[in-house]
């Protein structure tokens, strides 16, 4: 999230809310956010050394104060995609300690 403060991102509240508690718990800059405003109530977040292992995170069909998690990882030499994995309706913790333990942070339970 490198040199983006959530709140001049034209993203809904629960998007920016879930930016600030990304930053206060991984820091600002561990996660690369596509910062392109065509989604409203949605991100996605990668490592900035290994793209491919991705989040898209969003609020659509949310019930408030709940989000949509997909989980994207890299091809493996000579394999196929593997699917995404998806999760609905988390709770802004249960997302960001799945998001710790996808991307390996600091933080996810097992540290």
């Amino acid at each position: 999230m490198e040199g983006t403060t959530a709140w001049t991102l034209r993203k809904a509240p629960a998007i920016k809310r879930l930016l600030l508690r990304l930053g206060e718990r991984f820091g600002a800059d561990t996660l690369a956010l596509d910062t392109r405003p065509t989604e409203h109530q949605a991100i996605h977040l990668a490592l900035w050394d290994q793209p491919a292992l991705a989040a898209y995170v969003h609020t659509y069909g949310q019930p408030a104060d709940r989000f949509g998690l997909h989980l994207e990882f890299p091809a493996t030499d000579g394999q196929p995609l593997p699917p995404e994995e998806v999760y609905e309706e988390l709770t802004a913790e249960q997302l960001l300690e799945a998001l710790a333990i996808h991307f390996e942070l600091p933080g996810n339970g097992g540290e």
